[in-house]
């Protein structure tokens, strides 16, 4: 760029003549620790003067690394995750960015590096690009270790300093609105630049060892699209690139809406590699949405170990590998659960090898508590000596006559 300014508490980088001309970071990279998590802020605006254009892409955000042996290389730091497809950004008004990266061991390698810096990659024409409130810093334990099993959405008040993460978007730009305006009070966050109804604009990872065959989690939050007519948002589980719906919620037009959900955990959604709560505006590519105070709670639903209040006979006739049948929970004859013991102990009560529903106790209702049937039996049949006359009969088993009406059936 020809000429580059620090205005008013911002810096500027204007008169550009190429569409890689922008601001540059350099970064102290031997206080970098490595792959982790980093989250990237500033304020960004667009100016332009020499045309009537008044659209242009958003910024994209690149690494930049002089190596000792010589040469460079370029790489985009928006690789945790892809921002998608967005809206052009108008000039003339300024807009929050943030982007989460991770740095390599080899950039903060002294004996590998020689030069690290952050470039503000504009990637168009507009005349200048000014940049304010740069902040980049190590994502505080409080962004991931207060997520349990019970809890699977971290920051789903917005109350972390200022910042989504670990919420993000794969489609337009995600930002923590800190006005008052939402039914609670609390912050917000808010996606704008949408450009396509089919990408999430707040997604958030959660560990996919929580999510356990039969378990029900319940999903809650309270949502505004900004548009003037009515649109609902879409709320589900994805694993393996696999959407499970958990809810529609209630149609808004500018203005809050409440928004819950159960989802009772299926088969399909075990054994993931990666799991994600995404969201999608219905019928609607480019509208604002905002999101807040999110959670996604366990409401029971999944156990692996009974306790029968009858244990005679269980340590003889009961044990490993063994199949059990848990009559139904509901009032529909086929929720009816067939689990494997996994193990028995020494009180009798009976650990399984998979999860199941939770059943009704005795505690909950002692009218209605389920029953627990033995399907598996251990049955030896010892052949008497062998008929002389006939020496190839060898042990069977002999249905003697029943007179008729009755019918006989075998099973096993």
């Amino acid at each position: 760029a020809r000429s580059y300014t620090i205005e008013d508490g911002y810096f500027s980088v204007s008169n550009r003549t190429s569409g890689i001309q922008g601001p540059r970071v350099y970064l102290p990279f031997e206080c970098i620790v490595p792959n982790e998590p980093y989250i990237l802020r500033f304020h960004y605006r667009y100016r332009h003067w020499s045309s009537t254009k008044t659209d242009f892409e958003m910024p994209y955000v690149k690494l930049v690394r002089k190596k000792v042996e010589g040469g460079s290389d370029w790489r985009s730091a928006d690789l945790v995750y892809p921002r998608g497809q967005t809206s052009p950004d108008t000039a003339g008004e300024w807009r929050r960015l943030e982007v989460v990266l991770q740095f390599d061991a080899s950039m903060a390698n002294v004996s590998e590096t020689s030069e690290l810096s952050l470039y503000i990659a504009p990637y168009n024409d507009a005349d200048a690009i000014d940049i304010d409130d740069f902040e980049l810093e190590l994502a505080p334990p409080e962004a991931y270790e207060g997520r349990t099993c019970d809890k699977l959405l971290v920051n789903g008040a917005a109350d972390l300093p200022g910042f989504a993460y670990p919420f993000y978007s794969d489609g337009g730009s995600i930002s923590v609105v800190a006005d008052a305006d939402s039914p609670t009070r609390s912050s917000y966050f808010r996606n704008t630049l949408r450009a396509s109804t089919w990408s999430s604009p707040l997604s958030q990872d959660v560990p996919p060892e929580c999510l356990v065959y039969a378990a029900v989690y319940e999903f809650s939050a309270y949502i505004r699209v900004h548009s003037d007519f009515a649109r609902q948002v879409a709320i589900s589980l994805r694993t393996d690139d696999v959407h499970y719906s958990i809810v529609d919620c209630p149609p808004s037009a500018n203005e809050w809406v409440h928004c819950t959900g159960k989802i009772r955990l299926t088969d399909g959604l075990q054994g993931g590699s990666k799991a994600s709560v995404v969201t999608r505006v219905l019928g609607d590519d480019t509208a604002d949405v905002d999101f807040a105070d999110l959670s996604l709670s366990y409401q029971g639903g999944s156990v692996s170990k009974l306790k029968l209040s009858d244990t005679a006979g269980i340590s003889d006739c009961w044990f490993k590998g063994g199949e059990i049948l848990i009559t139904s929970h509901t009032t529909q004859f086929d929720d009816a659960q067939v689990a494997t013991i996994s193990s028995i102990d020494a009180d009798g009560s009976i650990i399984l090898e998979e999860r199941i529903h939770n059943p009704i106790t005795i505690e909950d209702d002692p009218h209605t508590a389920v029953e627990v049937a033995l399907l598996s039996r251990n049955i030896r049949f010892s052949a008497a000596e062998d008929d002389p006359e006939n020496p190839l009969h060898g042990g069977h088993v002999i249905i003697m006559h029943t007179s008729a009406p009755a019918t006989q059936y075998i099973v096993g």
